[in-house]
């Protein structure tokens, strides 16, 4: 079995495609970690990807409490392109997982916390699109 492949190119883990060959990186506990954990964990099974968990979506990220900023920072150097691009099939209504609607009467979830630039904001969440 050919599980990693050295050349040129770079690494490749999992070159024969076994569903059982997972890719593992582990770290003892430290100042961002306070227990040993997987740092960054590929479960080639479910094709499922976690950083600071065991995946249990297709893209999971753990935060840790004791740490005090932001879980996820992206930042973006073209100035006039966007941040995160949702891509799917919209709806006018809630029916989906992206909605066209414009509509406002929809009654308020909650929020949730942002920054922009260092200064926290909050996005407002409604109960509907609709």
């Amino acid at each position: 079995d050919n599980i990693i492949h050295t050349d040129a190119s770079g690494i490749t883990f999992n070159t024969d495609q076994h569903s059982s060959n997972d890719f593992t990186v582990k770290c003892t506990s430290g100042a961002r970690i306070p227990t040993p954990a997987k740092v960054l964990y590929v479960d080639a099974n479910d094709g499922e990807v976690g950083i600071g968990c065991d995946p249990a979506s297709t893209f999971h990220v753990h935060g840790h409490a004791d740490k005090g900023d932001a879980v996820i920072k992206i930042e973006q150097s073209d100035v006039d392109d966007s941040f995160i691009n949702f891509a799917g099939t919209s709806q006018t209504n809630s029916s989906g997982s992206l909605s066209s609607s414009t509509g406002t009467v929809g009654s308020k979830s909650g929020a949730i916390k942002v920054d922009i630039n260092g200064t926290a904001a909050w996005i407002r969440v409604y109960a509907s699109a609709v």
